[in-house]
């Protein structure tokens, strides 16, 4: 079993059908050393004489480099189009794919190739130009505009205004809200990310949504976060949540307003900076505050 012509072979099964393959050896012999079953060693036999490229059980491999590369065609070819592909049709796509190459080859398997559930979870493991996201609403909007080209400009800003004013690195704040929905009905989808346009189904507005809203500095140093409500009143399972840095602000709907940004800026970030200003002993110094894009943002009274 171990002979030299044989040790190029690194998976021990397909040496050992090599070698029974060759006549060296008989299945028999090999099946009672009990390291792998009989019923192993034959497929693998069978693998070996028809120069197939063999798996951990010595089966056929699945899909061949033409049939992934039709697959991830057809849903990137579909997410340009504005079609996000579920799971579910990810699936299906690839039992498609699996029927047409039998029917074109006119050959029968040696055993019947049924596509199991985590199947696309692997297949999209192995993809590194795809991956599965169950997506936002804002994220879609981020993810249609963010280019090199796009963002370029802005860096370029940003690098001269700090390199004229220099700001320390304690005084460089950060605030942004993350939005998360409250029900369930959700699928993941097998997404493009490097995709300028992307097939996602959009969250709709009128569905139950809470807002998390946080500040940090350069430093790590961290502000009083906010969660936003969707209700007249602070909720019951929220108070458990609560600490001396997370509070819970009750609101109609749950999203972020331009007169909720104003309180928050009034009441909590805007004295949080001057606080941090003043224990650092640096109020003469020039503080950097990044904001991003939402709508709220855009109050010069501020």
């Amino acid at each position: 079993m171990k002979s030299f012509q044989y040790r190029q072979f690194k998976n021990r099964l397909v040496r050992i059908a090599t070698i029974i393959a060759d006549g060296k050896c008989r299945v028999t012999y090999a099946a009672n050393l009990k390291e792998f079953s009989r019923s192993s060693i034959n497929r693998a036999v069978i693998a070996v004489e028809k120069g197939r490229t063999l798996g951990k059980v010595c089966r056929r491999e699945l899909y061949t480099k033409d049939n992934k590369e039709a697959i991830s065609g057809v849903i990137r070819i579909e997410s340009l189009t504005g079609v996000s592909y579920s799971v579910t049709q990810t699936k299906r796509l690839m039992e498609s794919v699996l029927t047409d190459r039998k029917i074109r080859s006119g050959e029968e398997e040696d055993q019947e190739v049924k596509i199991s559930k985590s199947t696309p979870y692997s297949f999209v493991k192995r993809n590194p130009d795809l991956k599965t996201s169950i997506p936002h609403k804002d994220y879609i909007q981020r993810l249609s505009v963010s280019s090199k080209q796009s963002l370029h400009p802005f860096f370029s800003l940003l690098r001269s205004l700090h390199d004229f004013h220099k700001y320390s690195t304690l005084l460089i704040f950060n605030t942004d809200e993350f939005s998360f929905r409250l029900f369930d009905n959700t699928k993941q989808l097998v997404v493009h990310p490097l995709d300028v346009s992307v097939g996602f189904s959009k969250t709709p507005i009128n569905k139950p949504n809470s807002t998390l809203v946080v500040a940090v500095a350069a430093d790590c140093y961290y502000f009083l976060s906010f969660v936003l409500c969707p209700s007249k009143k602070q909720p019951t399972e929220m108070k458990v949540l609560l600490s001396p840095q997370l509070h819970a602000w009750a609101d109609n709907d749950g999203w972020m307003t331009d007169a909720l940004f104003a309180r928050y800026a009034e009441k909590i970030l805007l004295p949080g900076i001057v606080l941090k200003r003043k224990l650092l002993e640096m109020n003469e110094e020039r503080c950097l505050l990044l904001l991003n894009s939402h709508p709220s943002r855009a109050q010069p009274d501020l």
